[in-house]
């Protein structure tokens, strides 16, 4: 459980052999005494060292950008009701989405798993297949279909079939292509149609994105759809629906205070040809869209007789309170509102309001990430055409760069631009004198936090055993992996186009940085209790620091669970803000 010796060679690799010691001008810049240690020590234990400062640097500039101890004490809720609350996922790309929207006025914004509490196997309209949309780490408890909304309209078993037929036609020229002798056989037989469509979707990559949907829609009729308790196969009972939502909103801290809209938003990845989707959809949707996971919870929120069930609970939701879901696209930062139908006609001239909203944080998110993204440019158009392009390596970043998982109030964060480096929960330590909250965020999101941020740390530090190196060479094997050209053993890990920009690492592998606003006995009851803890904070897999809202501030916590009050290790004479956006 103690991984002292891969972290420290990871180190190593991380700053490159040639750098385990430091550089020349790094090494000029060091005291006589600091020079001397350095040389004596191992390169393993060289490189635990640099490691360890590179480490020190990232956890300093972030805990001097967050709110000090007095302004959490001194925040309280809101001198007014909001105008709309929205929950987006704990997602690294969600954070700048939030900022954006903030500023637009009248918003107050929380983080949460994107599958927001609801552990469930989910089949699309249409579909033959369902998915688990939840983390691996749970089981799925429910089993929920899509529906017609009407499903006495004609037009929805005919659409049904339509929609099945077109989907076995798609699964099985997907078969063939990577069938070892049917490939060749479907060459010969559908050329003459594949050829074309090839040569459209390679020169004119949108517009053959939009002709297809065109298509589509032409092809099958698609209804409008439900989704929830009244389409679940294997249903789950109102105490089971009430729990579920219970366990959502305590943990995040939203009990009260409720805003007129409260949108609940997922997210997901538009791509094509790309082996890797899943790695740039929601974690906590076990690698699939977070759309579906928004519109059960959004449901089961609405129903009167689960609002009945919360307030015995203590969580009394208004009247006049509807719940949206809506899908952040993170190739392009569009927002989607989804099941609108459903709206009352006096609320939709604030929904139209809040969706305004979101276009243009979508749009100033989406200038700031195109502007790290090679070659590309921030016009919609242009985030658009990478996503529908086949021959596109970098559609987006996905969640590179990611180093810390922060666990707090929104205002340790709020109005700090944490470049899209940070997991957000929201956590109030306040409502949660018994851990339960505290330890269902450890134990859960926590650790898929971990294993993203350890996934992007190997695969950056040895890109080509522990990564998967160079995409343009990968080969489909059987839709379970991939190799490099014809031959070898299956790929591991990210490839090198998801962690580098050209031969420069873009993520910059350290391990997790956990911050937690809550008292010290609370969070080390919580690792007591939990032996996957105990791993992986005293064998140093993460860094654990913790502010209780004394006069302190923050205390590093130590492997066996000693705290030292936290004092920068460097002096930059920058501003910790400036220092966080430095590159």
């Amino acid at each position: 459980a103690r991984p002292a010796r891969p972290a420290r060679q990871a180190g190593r690799r991380a700053v490159g052999a040639e750098r385990a010691e430091g550089s020349a001008s790094q090494r000029a810049t060091l005291p006589e005494d600091l020079r001397r240690a350095l040389a004596e020590l191992a390169p393993s234990e060289a490189a635990d060292v640099w490691l360890g400062a590179y480490e020190a640097h990232f956890r300093d500039s972030l805990l001097g950008a967050l709110a000090a101890p007095g302004d959490l004490r001194a925040h309280g809720a809101p001198a007014r009701r909001p105008s709309a609350q929205a929950v987006f996922c704990i997602d690294t790309r969600s954070e700048g989405l939030r900022r954006h929207l903030e500023a637009r006025g009248g918003y107050e914004t929380f983080g949460f798993a994107g599958f927001f509490g609801v552990p469930m196997r989910f089949r699309p309209w249409g579909a033959a297949d369902s998915v688990d949309l939840c983390p691996v780490l749970v089981r799925p408890v429910a089993e929920v279909d899509e529906h017609p909304a009407r499903p006495e309209d004609a037009s929805g078993p005919r659409a049904l079939e339509g929609a099945q037929g077109l989907a076995g036609a798609l699964d099985a020229f997907a078969a063939a292509k990577k069938g070892a002798s049917a490939a060749f056989v479907l060459a010969e037989a559908g050329g003459f149609v594949a050829g074309p469509l090839a040569l459209a979707k390679t020169l004119a990559p949108s517009r053959y994105a939009h002709l297809r949907a065109r298509l589509g829609g032409l092809l099958v009729r698609r209804p409008t759809t439900i989704v929830g308790p009244g389409a679940s196969v294997r249903a789950m009972t109102d105490d089971e629906q009430a729990l579920f939502a219970e366990t959502m909103l305590a943990t995040m801290g939203l009990t009260r205070g409720f805003a007129p809209l409260v949108l609940l938003c997922g997210h997901g990845s538009t791509t094509e040809n790309n082996p890797y989707a899943s790695a740039l959809d929601c974690g906590a949707c076990g690698g699939n869209r977070g759309a579906s996971s928004a519109r059960v919870a959004a449901s089961i929120l609405n129903r009167p007789q689960i609002r009945s069930l919360l307030a015995t609970r203590g969580i009394a939701i208004p009247q006049d309170t509807i719940f949206l879901a809506g899908e952040h696209e993170t190739v392009t930062d569009a927002v989607r509102l989804l099941d609108l139908d459903a709206v009352p006609d006096a609320r939709r001239a604030a929904v139209a309001q809040l969706q305004e909203d979101l276009d243009l944080a979508g749009e100033s998110i989406g200038r700031e990430r195109s502007r790290r993204l090679p070659g590309a440019r921030p016009a919609t158009s242009a985030r658009l055409a990478r996503s529908a392009d086949w021959a596109e390596i970098r559609p987006e970043w996905g969640l590179a760069r990611n180093a810390a998982f922060v666990v707090g109030p929104r205002a340790l964060t709020a109005g700090v631009d944490l470049d899209g480096r940070c997991f957000l929960h929201s956590y109030d330590p306040a409502g949660d004198a018994d851990g339960i909250a505290l330890e269902t965020i450890l134990t859960g999101p926590m650790i898929v936090a971990h294993w993203i941020n350890a996934q992007y740390y190997f695969s950056t530090v040895d890109p080509e055993v522990l990564g998967a190196g160079d995409k343009t060479a990968h080969n489909i094997v059987g839709g379970v992996g991939v190799l490099r050209g014809c031959a070898g053993d299956l790929q591991v890990g990210l490839p090198l186009q998801s962690v580098f920009d050209a031969d420069r690492p873009y993520h910059e592998p350290m391990r997790l940085l956990v911050a937690v606003v809550a008292p010290r006995e609370r969070l080390e009851a919580v690792v007591r209790r939990n032996s996957v803890l105990q791993d992986l904070f005293d064998g140093r897999w993460v860094h654990v620091v913790v502010q209780d809202g004394g006069a302190g501030g923050w205390a590093v916590r130590r492997p066996g669970g000693t705290f030292v009050a936290w004092e920068p290790s460097t002096r930059t004479g920058r501003e910790p803000e400036r220092v966080w956006s430095a590159r």
